[in-house]
């Protein structure tokens, strides 16, 4: 009985991670799946350079939400590997602090011939994984939150490796 149970609720799941919408951003910069379609805000951020649209892309299942954001920065911000990794360390720390969330940074990330690095934040709530891409002048923030104490492997897997830059 316990092997059905299991076998049945692998099969759930499965078709839950079947049942997505494969997304093409508007924008024409991005593709990803998401487990429906998103939902999407702008708003304008205010910097040294001037006001900078930034793009915001949610969905949600039972348990999570998905989230993938974009801005284009002026060349000059994102010219060098250092003022990339300034700006990506800068970027992450605002994000978990307007959440009032401790933060480690896992790992660096690539997607083609961009790079990346994917954060880890905590709280007594939920727990989100981000990671901040930078393709040419257009940094991406893609990220997973849930209520839950972790993140299911599979799920973040699959949303993160269907995530695919068309930024030539």
């Amino acid at each position: 009985m316990k092997k059905i149970v299991l076998f049945f609720g692998s099969l759930l799941f499965s078709f839950a991670l079947l049942a997505q919408v494969k997304y093409t951003s508007p924008l024409g910069n991005f593709k990803i799946n998401f487990p429906n379609s998103p939902e999407y805000t702008n708003s304008n951020i205010d910097s040294e350079s001037g006001t900078i649209k930034l793009h915001i892309f949610t969905s949600s299942d039972a348990s999570n939400v998905f989230m993938v954001a974009c801005a284009d920065y002026p060349g000059a911000n994102l010219s060098s590997e250092e003022s990339r990794n300034t700006f990506i360390n800068n970027a992450a720390s605002g994000f978990f602090g307007e959440m009032n969330m401790s933060y480690d940074e896992i790992k660096g990330v690539k997607y083609g011939k961009f790079k990346g690095k994917e954060f880890s934040g905590v709280s007594s709530d939920y727990v989100v994984l981000y990671r901040l891409i930078v393709a040419n002048n257009t940094v991406f923030q893609v990220a997973i939150m849930t209520t839950g104490t972790v993140i299911n492997k599979k799920v973040a897997d699959s949303f993160f490796k269907s995530f695919k830059i068309t930024i030539k």
